[in-house]
């Protein structure tokens, strides 16, 4: 009987990183195997990269040594086997390619000082392979795994995670796979948590001031003017007794609102808003001082509110999201400072 040839080649159409040892397995039928020979060739060019002379084993497989073939390039691999009554048939030449797996680095890490934060990676790959998708991964302490994105795709890598416990420590991570259907993660990257819990209770009233087009609101005994972001646009509000001070800011076809007047980035206070069916992503209110401003935004992709502080001199800017509320909803949203730290919630209405 007579030796066949080698079937089922393990590597055959598939992408796999050559930096690491890989297992070269195949079958064969017939006349029981008494050596093998291995060649490889670059596809495109059939210039023999790499080969192994007829060696004596009975064994169907063998682990190539990482760095054995470059990376980034199409490859053929062909093995002939010998029988013991030196019958011999070699192998089709079978098709796959060495890719390096993708790097992704965590670029927001250190303390978080709020209970929400919007994590962000970054993506490479040596040989310019786009990626496919990312996940985020969040563990505990224990490094036990408690939340993770959904399935992502599109740059840059980024997932908001939300209910972060103050005075706590967690560890978040990024895998990321090319489009070569390589997976490159970031490992495991500490974090604390620490924020404070504000409790006040100043609640400002919010007044209608149709002869300027304006609603006055109360932050901390101050009176501040708020006013249309877009020129020549009227504020409009509507009449609902089942909200608070019976009034309601329409931002359906709204730039927003902002106040320049009478307001300071450090003082201790709250602004209350009632709102309906926010753009995506506009400045839905701009408090805005001589230090700074306050921005708030709403995001349909987190479908929660973001609310941004930024310091002119320094550039530096703070962020903090709301709750988790409905899409295309009305909306109470309230936010409170004392001494820096922010509480933040919103709630959608029926």
């Amino acid at each position: 009987m007579n030796i066949n040839k080698p079937f089922n080649i393990n590597l055959k159409g598939g992408n796999f990183d050559f930096n690491e040892s890989r297992r070269i397995t195949w079958q064969v039928s017939g006349a029981i195997q008494t050596s093998f020979a291995i060649n490889i060739y670059r596809n495109d060019t059939d210039n023999l990269v790499w080969s192994l002379p007829q060696t004596n084993s009975y064994n169907q497989n063998y682990t190539l040594a990482a760095g054995s073939i470059a990376n980034g390039y199409e490859y053929k691999i062909q093995i002939q086997v010998w029988a013991e009554n030196g019958s011999t048939a070699s192998s089709y030449a079978e098709v796959f390619r060495a890719s390096t797996k993708p790097t992704v680095n965590i670029t927001t890490t250190g303390i978080i000082n709020n209970a929400s934060a919007l994590f962000e990676a970054e993506y490479s790959q040596i040989e310019g392979v786009s990626m496919r998708s990312y996940q985020a991964f969040l563990y505990n302490s224990a490094e036990v795994l408690i939340n993770s994105s959904p399935i992502l795709t599109g740059l840059p890598l980024q997932h908001l995670f939300t209910g972060l416990q103050s005075d706590s420590t967690y560890y978040i991570e990024f895998q990321a796979t090319s489009n070569y259907g390589l997976i490159g993660a970031s490992g495991k990257i500490q974090f604390n948590v620490l924020y404070g819990q504000p409790t006040i209770n100043i609640l400002p009233v919010a007044e209608n001031i149709p002869e300027l087009a304006a609603v006055r609101l109360s932050w901390n005994v101050l009176q501040i003017i708020a006013k249309p972001i877009c020129e020549d646009e009227e504020m409009i509000f509507l009449d609902d007794p089942n909200d608070i001070n019976n009034k309601m800011l329409d931002l359906r076809d709204s730039c927003g609102i902002y106040f320049d007047e009478g307001f300071r980035l450090d003082k201790n206070g709250t602004v209350s808003l009632w709102l309906e069916k926010p753009t995506h992503k506009q400045n839905l209110l701009i408090l805005r001082g001589q230090t700074g401003e306050f921005r708030l935004q709403y995001n349909d992709i987190y479908e929660c509110f973001f609310l941004y502080k930024i310091k002119f001199l320094s550039g530096l800017r703070t962020f903090w999201a709301s709750n988790k509320v409905e899409r295309n909803k009305r909306y109470y949203v309230e936010f409170r400072q004392i001494n820096n730290d922010v509480d933040f919630k919103a709630l959608a209405l029926d």
